[in-house]
């Protein structure tokens, strides 16, 4: 599955099997997250998307944010069409829940699986605020 991100970056998702949507953000490729698509592509439709940080045809100087990787997770809801539950680890931990703070109504439910703390310099702002929020969605928090 390919679509793109607010930004215009490129998203490409591995996709497996039918039904409601789960997007496994895993940590580089999505490769280290395929048994665990394998066995919910029975029921679901699974996708693995190839995270921006980790892609080598594009230049991540300076890395990318959290907000442009939730961006990316926005960006694959829209192009399967369907509210999507998250999985994530690690640093995608923090990425799905920024995309769920972001745009709730795209996202009904998450698995978060031991989420990087983030608190202080160079992942976090002088404040220890994120350094790029995100930009998807912000309209969905208001009523």
């Amino acid at each position: 599955l390919t679509t793109h991100s607010a930004d215009g970056t490129e998203v490409r998702a591995y996709a497996k099997g039918q039904g409601p949507p789960v997007i496994l953000i895993g940590q580089h490729d999505g490769h280290r997250v395929a048994r665990i698509a394998a066995t919910l592509s029975k029921r679901f439709r699974a996708l693995r998307p190839h995270r921006r940080q980790y892609r080598l045809d594009l230049k991540n100087d300076p890395p990318c944010s959290v907000g442009e990787e939730a961006e990316d997770i926005h960006a694959l809801s829209h192009a399967i069409g369907a509210p999507a539950i998250l999985d994530g680890h690690s640093f995608g931990g923090v990425a799905a829940l920024e995309a769920m703070m972001a745009s709730y109504r795209h996202f009904p439910g998450a698995v978060i699986f031991e989420p990087a703390a983030l608190i202080g310099p160079p992942l976090a702002g002088q404040d220890g605020g994120f350094r790029g929020p995100t930009r998807c969605g912000t309209d969905d928090l208001h009523p």
